[in-house]
C-alpha cells in the first residue's frame, strides 16, 4: 500500500513540483486570464495536497515534531509530562505578528481564494461542490482554531485584497457568530465531499469531516459550558458533537482494530479498521523522528506521577479508591507499580526497568520512559532511529470519536438535554476496553455512578467540581489518547488549566520512587561489568534530585531514597493563571484594527501585559 501511496505522489509531482516551481504563479494569486486552469479537477486536487501537511501533520517531518510527544506548548503544558524545563505560555503581548504566530490569517486568504475560483470555474457540478466542501471544510477548520486561540476574531469570508484596508480591518465578529460560520461550513462539507476519493484513508473525505465536526463541537460546547456559563449554546454545539460522532459509529464502516499498540506505532496503517484518516511515511521520500524521541534519544519531558497514577486496576478500579484498593501494591518498585494495572500503560511506558537521570545514557526526566510510538521490528533500525522513522500516523481515529461521543453524551445529561443510558457506554468506552490488547472491566452505570464487577467507583482524588460519571469519562480519554497533543486542549475547555499548576500540584513535577543504595546494586547485578566506568556507584547518583511528600503535600528533600524531581527550585516551576486560556493579540494588530475606527479590545487578562 505504501507503495500505491508513494506512486500517487510523484504522478501529482508535474503539478506540484515541476521545473517552473520556483517561477510559477501561486495558486491562490491566479490571474483572470489563466482562471481556466481552476476547471481541472487535478489542479485543485494539487493545490489541496499543498496543505494537507499545515492541518493533517501527523508525526510532522524531519526533526520537525508536531504536538504529539513533543516538546511543545501544546504537548506539554498540561499534568502528563514531568519536565526538566518546564513549559510555560506566553509571557508578553507581542508588539508585532509573524508567520509563527496564531495570529495568523495566510490560510484563511488561500482558502478563500481557492473558493472563488472554484465558483468562476467551469468544473462540472459534482467535482466542484465535492472540492468547494474539501475548502470549506478546512476553512472551518482554520476558524475553530483561531477562535480557539483569541475567542472573538475577524471573520472573512471572501478574499480580500492587501490594498482594501477597509475589508482588511474590519470589526471583530463575536465568538458565536465565528463558530456559527464554521457549523455552516462543516455542513456544507458533510454534504458534499465525497464518501470515497481514490486510497482509502489518506484523503479528506465526508466521514472525516464529520469526526472533526465532533472534535471541535465538543471544544466548543464545554467551552461555551464552563467559560461562557451559556447552557443554551453548549447544549446546542454538544448536540453538533454528539449527532456527528453517532454517524460515524452507526455507519459501520469503522471498527477498533485489536491491539491499542498498533494505532501508533505500525510500519502501515492501510487497512487498519480504526483508522479515518493517517500520514504515510517512505522511506527515501518522507520520514519523521518521533519513534527516535521514545527509542534512542533521551526523554527531557517524560511520563508523570499524575499519568501513571491515573490508570486503573485491572479490576477497574482507580489506585486511589476510597477504602483502599487491594491490587495496588504501591510504588516503592517499578515492578510492584505496574501490576495489576490496564494494559494501557504496559503500551505506554517501558516497563523493563526505569530510565533514570545520570544513570542511563538515555533516559527519562521522571524515570519513566514513554514508548508508545515505539515498534519493536524497527528498534535497531534506520526507520527507527534519527529523523529516518517510517512508522505511519494515525491522524483521526474511530476512539477519539467514540470519546467524543460519550463525553458530548454525558455534558448533555448535565445540562438536561439527554438521558444516559448502558447503551452509550457500551458502543464507547465498553467497546473500547473489550480490544483483545485491553481487556479492561467494562462499565455498568448505576444512577449517577458508575460500577465495574469489584464495586462503584468512588476516587478519593476525584475534582470535587467535576461529578463522578465525567470524572471517569475525562480519565478514559486521558489514558486512550495519551500522548497524542489533545490534553491541553482538554484542560483548556474545561477550564482546568490549574491541574497543569506544578506548585499546587506536585506529582506534576514528580516521577519514580528510588532508594539510590538499593536501585545500584540491582542495576550492578541486572547489568554485570568489568568496566569500572561502567559499575554504578553512589556518586555517579549524587545529581539525581529526590523528595519525599510530607502531610501536607509540600516536598522534603532527601538525599537517599524518595521521588525524581526534575525541577528542583519552585521559580522554575509551571504555573497558571486566567489569561493563560487565551493569546494575546499582537500590539500592531490592535493599532491597525484601531485606526481603522474599531474599538478592539485585547484578550481578557492581557489587557496589561507588555
Amino acid at each position: 500500500m505504501k507503495h500505491k501511496i508513494l506512486s500517487l505522489a510523484l504522478l501529482t509531482l508535474p503539478l506540484v513540483a515541476c521545473n517552473d516551481f520556483l517561477t510559477r504563479e501561486p495558486l491562490d494569486r491566479v490571474n483572470a486570464d489563466i482562471d481556466e486552469r481552476w476547471n481541472s479537477e487535478e489542479v485543485i486536487r494539487s493545490a489541496m495536497y499543498d496543505l494537507y501537511p499545515i492541518y493533517f501533520k501527523g508525526y510532522n517531518s524531519g526533526w520537525s515534531r508536531s504536538d504529539w510527544f513533543a516538546d511543545t506548548q501544546i504537548a506539554d503544558w498540561n499534568d502528563d509530562n514531568a519536565q526538566e524545563e518546564a513549559t510555560f505560555f506566553i509571557k508578553n503581548v507581542p508588539t508585532t505578528t509573524s508567520s509563527s504566530y496564531p495570529w495568523n490569517f495566510e490560510q484563511v486568504h488561500t482558502i478563500n481564494t481557492y473558493l472563488d475560483k472554484l465558483a468562476h470555474s467551469a468544473m462540472p457540478d459534482e467535482p466542484k461542490r465535492h472540492w468547494t466542501g474539501v475548502n470549506r471544510f478546512l476553512r472551518g477548520l482554520e476558524y475553530a482554531k483561531l477562535v480557539s486561540n483569541f475567542g472573538d476574531v475577524p471573520y472573512y469570508q471572501h478574499p480580500v485584497a492587501p490594498t482594501d484596508k477597509a475589508a482588511l480591518y474590519r470589526a471583530f465578529s463575536t465568538r458565536q457568530e465565528v463558530m456559527d460560520s464554521v457549523l455552516s461550513d462543516m455542513k456544507y462539507a458533510m454534504d458534499n465531499i465525497r464518501q470515497q476519493d481514490d486510497v482509502k484513508g489518506v484523503h479528506i473525505v465526508n466521514d472525516l469531516v464529520y469526526a472533526y465536526t465532533s472534535r471541535i463541537f465538543l471544544f466548543e460546547g464545554t467551552w461555551q459550558k464552563y467559560h461562557n456559563k451559556n447552557n443554551e449554546l453548549a447544549a446546542k454545539y454538544l448536540q453538533v458533537a454528539k449527532d456527528a460522532a453517532d454517524y460515524i459509529m452507526k455507519s459501520k464502516r469503522y471498527q477498533l482494530c485489536s491491539n491499542y499498540k498498533d494505532l501508533t506505532a505500525s510500519i502501515d496503517l492501510a487497512g487498519n479498521p480504526e483508522i479515518i484518516l493517517y500520514r504515510a511515511y517512505v522511506a527515501g521520500v518522507v520520514t519523521h523522528s518521533l519513534m527516535s524521541f521514545n527509542n534512542t534519544e533521551s526523554e527531557e519531558s517524560s511520563p508523570s506521577k499524575s499519568l501513571i497514577e491515573s490508570y486503573l486496576t485491572k479490576d477497574g478500579l482507580p489506585i486511589t479508591q476510597t477504602g483502599g484498593n487491594a491490587l495496588y501494591k504501591g510504588d516503592k518498585l517499578l515492578k510492584d507499580e505496574i501490576a495489576n494495572r490496564d494494559p494501557r500503560l504496559y503500551a505506554t511506558i517501558d516497563t523493563a526497568e526505569l530510565r533514570l537521570p545520570s544513570v542511563a545514557s538515555v533516559y527519562a526526566a521522571s524515570g519513566y520512559f514513554a514508548n508508545r510510538f515505539v515498534n519493536p521490528k524497527l528498534i535497531d533500525q534506520p526507520g527507527g532511529k534519527s529523523y529516518t522513522n517510517i512508522t505511519d500516523a494515525p491522524v483521526m481515529k474511530l476512539n477519539e470519536v467514540m470519546m467524543n461521543y460519550i463525553e458530548a453524551a454525558a455534558e448533555l445529561a448535565t445540562l438536561g438535554k439527554y438521558t444516559l443510558t448502558q447503551t452509550d457506554f457500551d458502543r464507547t468506552i465498553n467497546a473500547l476496553r473489550q480490544r483483545a490488547s485491553t481487556n479492561m472491566p467494562t462499565l455498568q452505570l448505576v444512577g449517577d455512578a458508575l460500577r465495574v464487577p469489584a464495586g462503584v467507583i468512588n476516587d478519593s482524588q476525584r475534582d470535587a467540581d467535576v461529578s463522578p460519571i465525567l470524572w471517569e469519562i475525562r480519565r478514559e480519554r486521558r489514558v486512550e489518547l495519551v500522548y497524542e497533543g489533545l490534553r491541553f486542549n482538554d484542560l483548556r475547555r474545561w477550564k482546568k488549566l490549574n491541574y497543569a499548576d506544578m506548585v499546587k500540584n506536585p506529582k506534576l513535577n514528580m516521577g519514580a520512587y528510588v532508594n539510590k543504595r538499593e536501585y545500584m546494586e540491582w542495576y550492578n547485578r541486572v547489568h554485570p561489568t568489568t568496566d569500572p566506568k561502567k559499575i554504578l556507584t553512589l556518586e555517579k547518583m549524587k545529581e539525581m534530585k529526590l523528595v519525599l511528600l510530607n502531610a501536607k503535600g509540600e516536598y522534603e528533600v532527601n538525599d537517599s531514597v524518595g521521588y525524581i524531581i526534575p525541577i528542583v527550585k519552585q521559580g522554575f516551576m509551571r504555573t497558571y493563571s486566567d489569561k493563560d486560556y487565551l493569546y494575546p493579540i499582537p500590539i500592531d494588530q490592535l493599532t491597525l484594527y484601531r485606526n481603522a475606527g474599531h474599538a478592539i479590545k485585547q484578550t481578557p487578562g492581557w489587557e496589561d501585559k507588555k
